[in-house]
């Protein structure tokens, strides 16, 4: 009798430690910087260029990100960034400069995440010419992470 519980309890103990850990390890937003965004109206369909850097902590890659969007073209579109451990996307599509959803992710599946890049750290330049208006993120933009 003391043996069957006792080889119980070792089997019950055995499998608690042996079970996959579930816990998520908190994850760092990934800081973007030189964050660009250039309308050029005069072609259609209008497109939109948007540059920047980033830099995830979590991984310590720091990478260039840029896109061609034009109005119209299917949101799950995926940009590759410089470095191809990570990808660009606008779930919302670009109709406005000053106002978009940014999507950056890993095509491996482990980390994405959103931002809205609105507000009033847009500052914006319009012109008679090409591009029709060009956007400059006044700081450090944040895109935080999630598994």
């Amino acid at each position: 009798m003391k043996f069957t519980i006792l080889a119980t309890t070792l089997a019950a103990a055995t499998t608690a430690i042996a079970a996959p850990s579930t816990a998520k390890r908190d994850l760092y937003p990934i800081s973007v910087t030189d964050l660009t965004a250039s309308y050029y109206d005069q072609s259609k369909p209008e497109t939109t260029l948007v540059n920047f850097k980033m830099s995830d902590p979590n991984t310590n890659i720091d990478t260039s990100c840029n896109a061609h969007w034009s109005v119209g073209q299917a949101a799950t579109i995926k940009f590759n960034c410089s470095d191809p451990s990570y990808q660009l996307s606008f779930p919302n599509g670009i109709y406005n400069v000053e106002d978009f959803l940014i999507e950056i992710s890993r095509p491996d599946g482990s980390e994405s995440g959103k931002a809205r890049a609105y507000g009033t750290s847009w500052k914006c330049e319009k012109h008679d010419g090409y591009p029709s208006e060009t956007c400059a993120w006044d700081g450090v933009f944040h895109v935080g992470i999630g598994q």
